[in-house]
C-alpha cells in the first residue's frame, strides 16, 4: 500500500490494515455478545469471514502490475495497470510506469542471471546486516515492543475478564462491544488525522493517553479493593477502558505497522516488513501469554500500572526517537537512515 499510494494518501493507506482488524475484532466481540459461551458457532462464523475475502480477491482484485511482468505477461500486466489507475485506455502514465517496470525487469533479470539461487539467497542475508536495514528496523522494533508491552493486544484478549474484575456496571459482553466500536471509531479518525496531525504527534498523544488510563484504572482498582471507597463507581473502570481503547488506536496500535510499510529500502521492503510484523506478535505471544502469570504475581493493578509504566517510557521513546513521516516521500523517509557518507540504499542493490 505504501509503494502505490501518492504522499498525500499513503498515511491514511497505511493505517487501514489496523482499521480492517478493528472491523474484525468488533466483529467477534459482537457474535460472542450473541453467542455468549459457544465458542464453536463463533469460531464456525468467523471461519466464513476469510473465504469471502478470497472470493472477493479472486473476483475483483486484479493481480499486481510488477509481479505479471516477472510472468511474462505483459499483456495482462498492461491491463492490470490500466485498472489500478482507474482507465480504459493505455494512458501516457500507464505507459510510463509500465516502461518503468519493465526497465526494472531488464535491470534484475541481468543480475541475477549471473547468481545460483543460494548467491541471491545469502545476498539477501547481506543486505539484513546493513545500515540501512538495521538503523530503521531498530526503530520499529522498539515501537513493536512499546504496543505490545503497554497491553494493547493482552487487555483485547483478556476483555471478559478486566470488565468483570473491574466491577463495570454493564453485562461484559456489552460493555466489550461498546470498547469495540469506540476502537474501530478510532482507527476511522486516525485515517483523517494522520494527515493532518503527523505521526509524532499522534504517537505523543496516544503515548500519554496509554499512560494516564493505565494508572487511573490501577489506582482505582486498589482503591476498590482496599474498601477506601465509600461506594464502587462501576462506570469509572468503563470510561478509562473506553478511552484506553480509543487513545491506542489513534497511536500505537495502527502506527508501528505504518512505519513497518514506510522506513525500508525498495529492494528489501518485502522481506523486511516480514520480519518486523514477526516481530511484533513474537512480543504479542509472550505479553498474551504472561498476562495470568503477571495477575497472579502482582494483582491485575499491578499489571495496569506496568502497562501505565510502559505507556511512560513509550512516550519518551516517541519524543527521542520517532521522526515525522507525513509529507515525505518513502524515499526522503529512508534517507534519514541512511548514515553520513553512506552509499544510498538503492545504489548497493
Amino acid at each position: 500500500m505504501a509503494e502505490v499510494a501518492s504522499v498525500e494518501l499513503r498515511s491514511v493507506f497505511t493505517t487501514w490494515v489496523s482499521l480492517f482488524y478493528a472491523i474484525g475484532i468488533f466483529i467477534v466481540y459482537l457474535l460472542g455478545l450473541i453467542f455468549k459461551d459457544d465458542w464453536g458457532s463463533i469460531a464456525l462464523i468467523a471461519a466464513v469471514f476469510p473465504l469471502i475475502g478470497l472470493l472477493f480477491l479472486q473476483l475483483f482484485i486484479p493481480e499486481s502490475p510488477p509481479w505479471l511482468v516477472t510472468k511474462q505477461r505483459f499483456e495482462e500486466a498492461r491491463t492490470s495497470m490500466c485498472r489500478l489507475h482507474g482507465t480504459r485506455t493505455y494512458t501516457e502514465d500507464v505507459q510510463l510506469e509500465m516502461e518503468t517496470l519493465l526497465n526494472n525487469r531488464r535491470v534484475k533479470k541481468e543480475k541475477t542471471q549471473q547468481k545460483t539461487l543460494p548467491q541471491q539467497f545469502v545476498k539477501k542475508l547481506k543486505m539484513l546486516t546493513r545500515p540501512n536495514f538495521l538503523r530503521p528496523y531498530r526503530l520499529v522494533l522498539a515501537y513493536f515492543f512499546f504496543q505490545q508491552f503497554t497491553g494493547i493486544f493482552a487487555i483485547m484478549y483478556y476483555a471478559i475478564d478486566i470488565v468483570k474484575g473491574a466491577q463495570v456496571a454493564l453485562d461484559p459482553h456489552v460493555a466489550i462491544v461498546a470498547i469495540a466500536l469506540v476502537r474501530l471509531a478510532g482507527m476511522v479518525l486516525i485515517s483523517f488525522l494522520s494527515t493532518r496531525l503527523g505521526r509524532r504527534t499522534l504517537g505523543l498523544a496516544s503515548g500519554v493517553g496509554i499512560a494516564l488510563s493505565m494508572l487511573a484504572l490501577g489506582s482505582y482498582i486498589v482503591l476498590l479493593k482496599r474498601g477506601l471507597m465509600a461506594q464502587p463507581l462501576p462506570l469509572v473502570p468503563l470510561a478509562l477502558l473506553v478511552f484506553y481503547f480509543f487513545i491506542t488506536t489513534i497511536g500505537f496500535y495502527p502506527l508501528p505497522f505504518a512505519l513497518a510499510s514506510e522506513v525500508y529500502p525498495k529492494n528489501i521492503r518485502g522481506t523486511a516488513a516480514g520480519i518486523s510484523t514477526a516481530s511484533t506478535f513474537v512480543f504479542n505471544f509472550v505479553v498474551v501469554k504472561l498476562y495470568p502469570t503477571m495477575v497472579a504475581a502482582l494483582g491485575d493493578f499491578g499489571v495496569f500500572y506496568f502497562y501505565g509504566g510502559m505507556g511512560v517510557a513509550g512516550t519518551l521513546f516517541v519524543l527521542v526517537c520517532m521522526p515525522e513521516t507525513k509529507g515525505r516521500t518513502l524515499e526522503e523517509i529512508q534517507a534519514y537512515f541512511v548514515p553520513p557518507g553512506a552509499e544510498p540504499p538503492e545504489a548497493k542493490a
